[in-house]
């Protein structure tokens, strides 16, 4: 799984994970809400 969240000062963060398939739909909820 490969997560782009913009950050405040206008560069990216690029998170690279091994999840289990359960556990995607809850780490892209959280990092929506960090990049909300």
């Amino acid at each position: 799984m490969t997560a782009r969240v913009p950050e405040p000062a206008g560069t990216w963060l690029e998170l690279s994970v091994e999840a289990d398939t359960e556990a995607v739909e809850a780490v892209s909820e959280i990092l929506s809400r960090v990049a909300g």
